[in-house]
């Protein structure tokens, strides 16, 4: 009778994992059971901490909860009134950190995480992090204008605080404006470094708080901060590494492994850091304003950087110039080269061959296995975000999408002939899927770089669009072949059985998954 029992408990689980691995992609009640999950851990701790996970990692990381905080408003929508209870948590944790006393060693403004009561974690850590003031406020900035849209402008206006007052976000603001080309640690908690992430999350945030200081008619630091973006614009190339056509996560590290190339933090910086054309119109409408005021009759050296930005903006539209994109060539060779080595290194990642991505690392040669040192997993976030990044480099491939008219040609390198000849490959067809595939790759394997129209391309693209597509279902999809749908979104998979490891219930986890459901479906807009 036991054994009869067993044997049907068996048949049924095998029965309901064949069901998940048909699956093309998570169901709804799926998502919105992960979401029921995502939003306990947001309201878990009394004073409005995040906890970065259930039962270890028992702080809250500034970073961490920025996140978390984003991954709502893309559930509950930015402006609803659903998310004004999670707004109020996080002032009211955030207003605790700043009347805490600092470490010594670090600014409040770029301390990494917090006990639940909003003190200072007093133990040695990578400290500062530069890229935690970009994000609290940029989701400060948010939650002011959530309230001034709701007749509290006055109250929005104080809470800015023009006059530099501590714990204001201009205040905030100020310490990204001044420290985002210092070296910091990177977003693993390891390197001190100049990083490519804080940049792009800190270009983003002095985009958004120019048009934020402006709208509270503080026009001169507006202005100030509308110049620290474009310092950043040309300080970001520096990271593209020309010799092997990646992008560096890091320069002039002080690191103790090497991870000079590898790493899903260049891909996270794509997508965290992205500038939409809903922001750069904002900015666009400033910049139009301040060079109407201040170059008519005026000599002023400034004047000739605004007028780059309006010709830009011209030239390719609101925001489609502010590169690197998550679909830049660079960033899909660094993901590629990054899935190859994943593949080639876990397990795991072999398990399940009909799917067309694989398990992927935090970076190569990770050593951190979720308790200590020895040999690093496949991360559960580094798995959402690819499926993000694939997802936005099919809509690249979307033929006649509208911003074709910013940049009409479709350019690739000879540097990543071996990455496009395996997408190629991924096709129904492979080479003979589309006339001009043979052509494309005969011309990047001979050293030179194929430039193709995107109106002759189009038969093309559609194919590489359908391939990209896949590739972000099963970037996400590995995931539930060892997990089923279980609740728990830990924070990595064994690399030898994909079993769950590390931290339990990691929100990031689920803030990653929440950020991949989104952006799939976006699948019939132009690209970010």
């Amino acid at each position: 009778m036991r054994a009869s029992f067993v044997c049907l408990i068996a048949i049924a689980l095998c029965a309901l994992f064949l069901v998940q691995a048909r699956d093309q992609w998570i169901p709804d009640q799926v998502v919105n059971q992960y979401r029921t999950i995502f939003f306990q851990n947001l309201n878990m701790i009394s004073s409005g901490a995040i906890p970065a996970a259930r039962a270890t990692y028992q702080h809250d990381w500034v970073r961490d909860s920025a996140l978390a905080m984003g991954a709502a408003q893309t559930i509950l929508g930015k402006n609803s009134t659903q998310i004004e209870p999670y707004y109020q948590r996080y002032l009211n944790f955030v207003n605790l950190q700043f009347n805490n006393s600092p470490n010594p060693d670090c600014d409040i403004r770029a301390d990494v995480k917090f006990e639940y009561d909003g003190s200072v974690f007093r133990g040695p850590w990578g400290r500062g992090q530069n890229d935690g003031p970009a994000g609290r406020a940029s989701i400060r900035m948010d939650i002011a204008d959530y309230y001034a849209a709701r007749g509290q402008s006055d109250w929005a206006k104080s809470y800015y605080g023009a006059d530099m007052k501590y714990g204001g976000i201009k205040w905030e603001l100020d310490y990204v404006k001044n420290n985002w080309g210092q070296s910091t640690f990177d977003i693993w908690e390891e390197c001190n470094a100049y990083s490519f992430y804080t940049l792009m999350v800190s270009r983003k945030t002095l985009y958004k708080g120019a048009v934020f200081a402006y709208r509270y008619g503080d026009y001169d630091y507006a202005l100030e901060l509308l110049f620290a973006a474009a310092n950043i614009n040309n300080a970001i190339p520096k990271h593209f590494n020309d010799a092997d056509g990646m992008i560096w996560p890091m320069i002039n590290t002080v690191c103790p492994d090497d991870r000079q190339s590898m790493d899903i933090a260049i891909q996270l910086a794509t997508l965290h850091g992205t500038v939409d054309d809903a922001l750069m119109k904002d900015v666009r409408g400033i910049t139009q304003a301040w060079y109407g005021s201040m170059c008519a009759s005026s000599n002023d050296q400034r004047c000739g950087t605004l007028k780059s930005y309006l010709d830009n903006w011209q030239y390719y539209g609101t925001a489609y110039w502010v590169q690197p994109r998550a679909s830049h060539h660079y960033n899909l060779f660094s993901l590629w080269n990054l899935s190859q080595w994943s593949k080639a290194n876990f397990r795991v990642g072999n398990m399940y061959p009909e799917f067309t991505e694989t398990t992927i690392a935090r970076y190569a040669n990770d050593q951190y296995d979720g308790y200590g040192k020895s040999r690093g997993n496949p991360w559960l976030l580094s798995n959402f975000a690819t499926s993000q990044v694939w997802n936005r480099a099919g809509q690249y491939f979307r033929p006649n999408a509208t911003k074709d008219q910013y940049e009409p040609d479709y350019n690739f390198s000879p540097k990543h002939a071996h990455m496009w000849e395996d997408f190629i490959r991924a096709t129904p067809k492979g080479v003979n899927s589309c006339p001009l595939f043979k052509n494309l790759l005969d011309t990047l394997y001979s050293g030179k770089p194929y430039v193709v129209s995107k109106a002759n391309f189009s038969s093309c693209a559609g194919f590489l669009r359908d391939m990209f597509y896949k590739r972000a279902d099963d970037s996400a999809m590995f995931i539930f072949q060892f997990f089923g749908y279980a609740n728990d979104l830990t924070e990595q998979l064994h690399r030898d059985n994909g079993s769950g490891v590390g931290a339990p219930y990691l929100t990031w986890s689920y803030s990653a998954l929440h950020y991949a459901v989104a952006d799939r479906s976006t699948r019939h807009l132009d690209p970010l």
